[in-house]
C-alpha cells in the first residue's frame, strides 16, 4: 500500500510530515487530509494571524509528486455591525 505525505504550507513556510501514514489509494489519502484542514481551519487564528487563509495541506505521495492540494478555509468570523448613521 502507497504512503502518503501531508505537508503544511502557506507558501513560504512549510511543516513537512515526515513519516508520511499508509492508505489503500489516494481517494483513502483525500478523506484523510480533508479531516485534516477541517481540523486545522479550526485552529487556523494559531497560524501567524492570518486566520489560515493562504495555509494548503499538500498530499505527496511516496514517489515525491504532488497528488493534490486542499486550501485550508478561513475562519468564521462574527458579522460586524454597520456603522450607525448620526441622526
Amino acid at each position: 500500500m502507497p504512503r502518503f505525505f501531508f505537508q503544511l504550507t502557506d507558501g513560504l513556510k512549510k511543516v513537512a510530515d515526515s513519516g508520511g501514514q499508509i492508505f489503500a489509494n489516494a481517494t483513502e489519502a483525500r478523506q484523510h487530509a480533508t479531516a485534516c484542514t477541517e481540523a486545522f481551519s479550526r485552529r487556523a487564528a494559531q497560524f501567524n494571524g492570518n486566520e489560515g487563509l493562504y495555509w494548503s495541506v499538500q498530499v505527496i505521495d511516496e514517489t515525491g509528486s504532488q497528488v493534490f492540494t486542499l486550501q485550508l478555509a478561513p475562519s468564521a468570523r462574527p458579522a460586524s455591525k454597520p456603522a450607525s448613521k448620526p441622526n
